[in-house]
């Protein structure tokens, strides 16, 4: 039996492809680098195969908590001054001094991600003979120091939850070109972007919802500016499907303001 054809490999095969608009390089402490997905993606794709979760497919959380980190040291520097013979104030002795001052908090949580499992019958036909289920953690810093000093990350919870469905699909295959290394091959990278660009050319992903009467209401709303600057200053507030619709509009106005 071929690998294509292994329906052990079915969920694997049909998602085991990374489109690459969304995934992104990143690189934090220690030299470590890689590439992140985006987890509403792989929803999405999840969604694809299995319809909306909570039907066939759910995610539960078997347990959540707070766990202890990195120290977090700060170093305070000592001084030791003397007056000498001549009344004058002369340092004599410098020490820094190392002290814990807190401790990073790590979000964990424990998901089950159950899902749909199917067969094909004697007709051919493929139908649901039961349901299978993945576990897998997901972390995130709750409490820590970053390059801009301390921090609490309130959406820690969140972002530990969607890390552990991203994780558990990827034990069922999905997005597994990254896991498998391929994307550190700019050959095979640069295949994926050529379909994504022949998949994109039918329709975009997501469609711009705004109605006649609110792309007017907004632009109205930008040509009370009476200057560059404050054109400028509100067209940077705008989100991207309003800046999408006006962008033209806010040129042309722009050419006729100081």
């Amino acid at each position: 039996m071929s690998e294509q054809s292994n329906e052990f490999l079915s969920v694997w095969n049909d998602t085991c492809t990374t489109d690459p608009r969304h995934v992104k390089a990143f690189s934090r402490g220690g030299g470590f680098s890689g590439t992140a997905i985006n987890h509403t993606y792989q929803i999405r794709k999840a969604t694809e195969l299995w319809g909306p979760m909570g039907h066939l497919w759910s995610v539960k959380i078997i347990e959540q908590g707070l766990m202890p980190g990195t120290p977090i040291i700060v170093e305070e520097l000592e001084q030791a001054w003397e007056v000498n013979s001549e009344g004058e104030r002369v340092l004599v002795r410098e020490t820094t001094k190392k002290q814990m001052v807190a401790q990073e908090s790590i979000h964990f949580v424990r998901i089950h991600l159950s899902y749909p499992v199917f067969a094909t019958n004697g007709n051919g036909d493929r139908v649901h003979t039961g349901t299978g289920t993945v576990e897998h953690f997901g972390q995130t810093t709750f409490v820590g120091k970053n390059k801009n000093g301390y921090f609490t990350d309130e959406e820690a919870p969140k972002k530990s939850l969607t890390d552990a469905i991203g994780k558990a699909l990827s034990m069922l295959g999905f997005s597994a070109d990254i896991y498998l290394g391929l994307y550190d091959d700019n050959k095979y990278v640069n295949d994926r972007k050529a379909e994504a660009v022949k998949a994109g050319t039918a329709k975009p992903e997501i469609k711009a919802k705004m109605t006649a009467e609110q792309v007017d209401d907004l632009k109205r709303k930008l040509s009370e500016c009476k200057t560059k600057e404050s054109l400028r200053g509100q067209f940077t507030l705008l989100s991207n499907d309003e800046k999408a619709v006006t962008e033209e509009f806010c040129k042309a106005l722009a050419a006729g303001l100081e």
